[in-house]
C-alpha cells in the first residue's frame, strides 16, 4: 500500500510538472509570436496576446501608458516605425494563472521622423490565463545604457 502512494504521489508530481512547462511553453511561444508580428509590422496580430486592461512603462515614458490602440500601432507602422528585435535570456515563472516574464530585447528601431535607436531593452512582463489563454497584462521595459569608462 505504501508503495501504491509513493507511485501515486511521484505521477501526481510528474503531472504537474508537466503542466508547468507546457504552460511555460505557452507564454514563451505567445512573446515570440508577438515580438514577430512587431518585427512584421502586424499590429492586429501583435494585440492579439494583450490583455483588454493591459499597460505598460516604456523607455521615454515616465508615465504609465494604458492599452494602445490597434489602428494608431498600425498607422506608426504603415508610416515607417519599424522594428527589427531579438529576444534572449527569456524566462518564464508561472504562480497559477499568473506568470512573470523576463527577457532581453536587442535590435534596432526607426521612427517614422527617421530617428533611429540602437541597443538592448530588458523586458519584464506579466501575464494572466483567461478563458483558457495566456495574455500580457502589464510590462515594463528599459533601456540599457552602455557602461561609461572610469
Amino acid at each position: 500500500m505504501k508503495i501504491f502512494k509513493l507511485i501515486t504521489v511521484l505521477l501526481v508530481l510528474l503531472f504537474l510538472f508537466n503542466v508547468a512547462n507546457a504552460q511555460e511553453a505557452d507564454i514563451k511561444a505567445n512573446g515570440e509570436e508577438m515580438l514577430q508580428a512587431l518585427n512584421d509590422g502586424n499590429a492586429e496580430k501583435y494585440m492579439k496576446y494583450k490583455h483588454p486592461s493591459f499597460s505598460q512603462y516604456l523607455p521615454l515614458s515616465l508615465e504609465l501608458a494604458s492599452r494602445p490602440d490597434t489602428k494608431v500601432i498600425q498607422t506608426q507602422f504603415d508610416e515607417g516605425r519599424d522594428f527589427d528585435f531579438t529576444l534572449t535570456d527569456h524566462e518564464v515563472k508561472v504562480y497559477g494563472n499568473c506568470a512573470v516574464v523576463t527577457a532581453m530585447q536587442e535590435g534596432t528601431i526607426h521612427f517614422e521622423d527617421g530617428r533611429i535607436d540602437t541597443g538592448k531593452w530588458k523586458h519584464t512582463s506579466l501575464w494572466v490565463k483567461e478563458n483558457n489563454e495566456w495574455l500580457q497584462v502589464h510590462m515594463h521595459v528599459s533601456k540599457v545604457q552602455d557602461e561609461q569608462p572610469e
